[in-house]
């Protein structure tokens, strides 16, 4: 888990594209105590660190990571934003960033306002709905502030120090960024059942229990044991074998089970029709 208050700007050091990627990156921070199968944000992708030694790392991207990511475009080189996991009881400086890229989204402009940089980035239609006005996201690993949002655009501003301590600072119109949706943002557009919803699915647990108390269901039970003994009786009058006693309750169990239900219906709809009429 991650806060998207980058740490530092990797630099792409070497690309194997044989099967898998494996991506060598230089970093300013000391990966002493960093071990094998930690997880490092790469530009707001959280990868596992492979193999390492004091100040880069090998990490490896599988087809589906980049299928999903714009690692395609990296090369020897570049600038990555880093960031590295939390430990319990890190400053939450930023939001909570997993790591986990929704979707891509495309730079539409970048325009200077005063010493800061005014962004505007395309959203995936399906992720669009999730950015708010003053609500957080992450491009590239870093968190930032929605200032406003126009249908699948979302308006950035970028102050100094941020386009300066990260990869933004070589941020050009037309250049895909990974976008991670605030996880609260992602809950908050939940769909939820309305409150009719919620009413008729609290009275039908209720018409449930009261069905299960209702003196129709045990009188209708009770007719249908008798009923069901009396054929039976009728049927093995001359009959003195024992599995005629025994198929008193079985016969009684299915002709509950093929009847029931249909009362049970008819039960809970006047009940239904009544309460409406209240």
């Amino acid at each position: 888990m991650f806060t998207g208050i980058i740490t530092d700007i990797g630099i792409v050091r070497s690309i194997d594209t044989r099967s898998d990627w494996k991506i060598r990156i230089d970093t300013k921070h000391d990966l002493t105590n960093v071990p094998i199968g930690a997880s490092i944000s790469c530009s707001g992708v959280c990868l596992t660190v492979v193999e390492k030694d004091q100040h880069s790392f090998l990490v490896q991207a599988s087809q589906e990571t980049l299928n999903k990511t714009a690692l395609r475009d990296w090369k020897a080189g570049g600038k990555v934003n880093l960031e590295l996991s939390l430990k319990m009881g890190d400053e939450l400086g930023g939001h909570l960033v997993f790591g986990h890229v929704d979707g891509l989204g495309q730079v539409t402009s970048i325009k200077p306002v005063g010493d800061s940089y005014h962004v505007t980035v395309k959203l995936p239609d399906d992720l669009k709905h999730f950015a708010v006005p003053k609500g957080s996201i992450t491009l590239d690993g870093i968190s930032l502030t929605v200032n406003a949002v126009e249908n699948d655009v979302v308006h950035l501003m970028i102050i100094p120090h941020t386009w300066a301590v990260t990869s933004w600072g070589d941020l050009a119109v037309g250049q895909q960024v990974h976008v991670e949706i605030d996880m609260l943002a992602r809950y908050a557009a939940r769909p939820s059942p309305d409150v009719e919803t919620i009413k008729q699915r609290n009275r039908r647990v209720e018409l449930d229990k009261a069905w299960e108390n209702s003196l129709t269901r045990r009188t209708l039970i009770a007719v249908i044991t008798y009923i069901s003994t009396a054929g039976v009786i009728l049927l093995g009058l001359d009959n003195t074998e024992w599995y005629w006693g025994a198929a008193i309750p079985v016969a009684g169990y299915y002709l509950s089970t093929l009847t029931l239900p249909f009362v049970k219906q008819r039960f809970t709809n006047r009940l239904l029709a009544k309460a409406k009429g209240n």
